[in-house]
């Protein structure tokens, strides 16, 4: 599971959405990848900033692309 940053205008800059790593992601994505994620009824993109084990809820979301595998920061 990835930790998102999803790169929208917010007031909470520390807020995060866990997503499920696709298999065939899993060796790929690495903290600072840019990725396309579903959220809400669109598609964004966000930043992995973290990796856990812990699911916060039950349907969790996938990662749809890895848009940039070079770590942004």
């Amino acid at each position: 599971l990835a930790e998102v940053l999803i790169n929208l205008p917010t007031k909470e800059l520390s807020k995060f959405y866990v997503y499920e790593i696709p298999s065939y992601l899993k060796n790929k994505i690495k903290i600072g990848s840019l990725v396309k994620i579903p959220f809400s009824r669109s598609i964004q993109v966000g930043y992995v900033i973290g990796f856990t084990t812990e699911k916060p809820v039950k349907n969790i979301k996938k990662i749809q692309a890895i848009l940039e595998e070079k770590p942004q920061f």
